[in-house]
């Protein structure tokens, strides 16, 4: 989803039989472009933030109705505050958010709310202080929308806001899914054993490192050497009572004096972790030089993959963003007609250069 680029187009949906395709064609072409005007700070902020977290399997961002002048409000969620559970059918329908926000934040987050008696005497008595907030947007299978339900710990018998919504303003996108499982597992979770053991390859060779220049030492208990004042460093003189013979008073034990083992070993757990992180990069201008079917071979590699990563993610985020974007510059007005992207009669289709290389 790059900021200031294209990264999907709409067209007519497979169903849609009208017999203005063409001029309808055009006319989403314009709405995307508007879609993608509007979105292009939230693509380079917080899609940015919550790629972070979806390193780790898991994304979550929120896009909500602002004003006027910033139509749409969007916001990325770290994952340890919300959770989330699939439907029926593996697609996630319940989500659950909980945040502690200050008092003097709820009137601005929700203008029209209902605030009860009890917070508003927690507002008007300290409006630094903490409320613990859940939000609750979960698909209501009669109404054929989604429910969203605010509430606060302040008075948890009231409901703060409640709205529905005919796309989800939740955007949960994952890298990689386990049958049953709700959360994903990224990239993060496949490459952390090589990570553990290039980090203990590591200590070990500065724990040798560190032996090969200071030394281990013993010495004999003779009451003229002292080690609490001796100093390890060039040019130092040590009064010592002898230096010869089996009863030195002082003696750097014998010990290896080099790890060489522990660069094989991290070279190896590296070049691992670059393919489980998708690294395959091309070589940099001062390695040797490479055929070009190596080169072909490494690009074939890195698509086949990424290849189903980047589907999901095409399926779970940008579709739910375009979607989402689409109902919202409806609702201000900033689009002709009531508009929704079914992928019926209107689908979104993803041109960014990551997707349609997949």
């Amino acid at each position: 989803m790059p900021a200031f680029e294209d990264f999907f187009k709409l067209q007519n949906g497979p169903l849609f039989q009208g017999n203005d395709k063409e001029a309808r064609a055009e006319a989403l072409q314009a709405i995307g472009r508007i879609v993608h005007d509007f979105t292009s700070k939230i693509r380079a902020t917080t899609t940015e933030e919550m790629f972070s977290d979806l390193f780790a399997g898991s994304g979550a961002m929120v896009l909500s109705k602002g004003s006027p002048t910033m139509p749409i409000r969007g916001f990325a969620v770290p994952t340890l505050e919300v959770a989330f559970e699939n439907g029926p059918w593996g697609d996630p329908e319940r989500w659950i958010w909980r945040r502690k926000w200050k008092a003097r934040d709820i009137p601005r987050m929700w203008p029209k709310a209902k605030i009860g008696d009890k917070l508003a005497q927690v507002i008007k008595a300290d409006r630094n202080a903490d409320v613990l907030v859940t939000q609750m947007t979960y698909w209501d299978d009669q109404a054929g929308d989604f429910r969203l339900s605010v509430w606060t710990d302040k008075d948890p018998e009231n409901e703060l806001w409640g709205e529905t919504t005919r796309a989800s303003p939740w955007i949960t996108p994952r890298m990689f899914v386990v049958p049953g499982e709700a959360m994903g597992r990224g990239l993060a979770h496949i490459g952390l054993p090589f990570v553990k053991t290039v980090n203990k390859a590591r200590e070990l060779a500065l724990r040798a490192a560190a032996f090969a220049l200071l030394g281990l030492w013993v010495r004999r208990n003779d009451g003229v050497f002292n080690p609490q004042t001796a100093t390890l460093e060039p040019g130092r003189m040590w009064k010592v009572a002898n230096v010869s013979g089996p009863l030195k008073s002082i003696e750097r034990l014998d010990i290896p004096h080099n790890f060489d083992i522990s660069t094989i070993i991290i070279n190896d757990e590296r070049e691992q972790i670059r393919r489980v992180l998708l690294d395959d990069e091309l070589p940099d201008m001062n390695d040797s030089v490479r055929s070009p079917t190596e080169i072909a071979g490494r690009m074939r590699r890195y698509e086949r993959n990424r290849g189903g990563a980047t589907t999901r993610l095409a399926f779970e985020l940008v579709v739910p963003f375009v979607q989402r974007s689409v109902d919202i510059l409806g609702e201000h007005g900033l689009l002709p007609g009531d508009l929704q992207v079914d992928t019926i009669l209107t689908q979104a289709v993803v041109t960014a250069p990551a997707a349609a290389g997949s």
